[in-house]
């Protein structure tokens, strides 16, 4: 979804790049271009960000698996969550 919205913000960008001239002495191909270059930069830090919180949440759930063995509803719950069945 931010993907999406950042997409959205570049867009946009583009579409107001003649205010931005009014700011300032702002080169539009510039602007967009720099735009467009940082999407997949913020794309990237995205995946990873999600990749951090995936593996942190597996350690978690492998640590409840391992620490209380004795309840089975928990282990079938993490199993179900990971899909180990």
């Amino acid at each position: 979804m931010f993907k999406l919205t950042t997409l959205g913000l570049v867009l946009a960008v583009g579409v107001m790049s003649d205010k931005l001239n009014s700011i300032g002495n702002v080169n539009k191909m510039s602007v967009i271009a720099m735009s467009l270059i940082s999407l997949p930069i913020i794309s990237l830090s995205i995946d990873l960000k999600v990749l951090e919180y995936s593996l942190q949440i597996k350690a978690i759930s492998n640590h409840l698996i391992e620490k209380f063995k004795e309840i089975p509803e928990i282990h079938t719950w993490e199993s179900k969550l990971w899909s180990f069945n």
